[in-house]
């Protein structure tokens, strides 16, 4: 079995999750501020999640049908949040998704680790098509796509019940070899310290 990589890309490094990450992904995402944008995070966060979590993404690399990384700073290691991606084998598509704790919002983390994992899911997965969402509220999140290269597709109006409110969901998509490279989108990632390195570079 090949072994998930590590990858740097601008301002994070991305490394596989392992158990002693599970205390500092409670604390991060049992934030209410993080599980209010993010749907599928569980809130509140009960005990035990983060492991179940962890062990779960660490199944999906060996099965081959997803690939799950902390994020974490390049400069001292420090968990900010997660990031993955999961595979549609029968479609050869992958969904996106990613979560950054509320300290550490705004600093380019989402975007260099969103935009490793959607290169990843092209280059190393073999998937045709990314595809990723977010609450029409969630106006970093859609920054955080399109930086990425994923392309506004659409809008999913009240699409989810999330927390007692009807949300509108919009939907971004990028097909291998047929959108912009996100360095080259006027104000995508190339706004960031990701388009430095034109390749993902793995360390591992």
């Amino acid at each position: 079995m090949k072994t998930q990589p590590t990858i740097r890309s601008g301002p994070v490094l991305l490394a596989p999750l392992c158990p002693e990450d599970a205390g500092r992904i409670s604390l991060l995402a049992g934030d209410n501020a993080v599980a209010d944008t993010a749907v599928l995070m569980p809130h509140p966060y009960s005990e035990g999640a983060a492991e179940a979590w962890i062990a779960e993404s660490t199944a999906g690399w060996k099965a081959g049908w997803g690939a799950a990384w902390k994020i974490t700073r390049a400069t001292d290691g420090l968990l900010v949040g997660e990031v993955g991606i999961t595979m549609e084998p029968e479609n050869l598509s992958a969904e996106l998704g990613y979560w950054i704790g509320k300290d550490y919002w705004g600093r380019g983390y989402a975007t260099a680790a969103a935009w490793a994992a959607v290169q990843f899911g092209f280059e190393e997965m073999g998937v045709h098509r990314v595809h990723a969402s977010c609450l029409r509220r969630n106006a970093g999140s859609a920054r955080v796509l399109e930086r990425a290269g994923l392309q506004y597709e659409g809008c999913l109006r009240e699409h989810l019940l999330h927390r007692g409110r009807f949300e509108d969901l919009l939907l971004f998509g990028a097909v291998r070899d047929g959108d912009m490279n996100p360095g080259e989108k006027e104000g995508g990632a190339c706004s960031s310290r990701v388009c430095h390195e034109k390749h993902l570079r793995c360390v591992s």
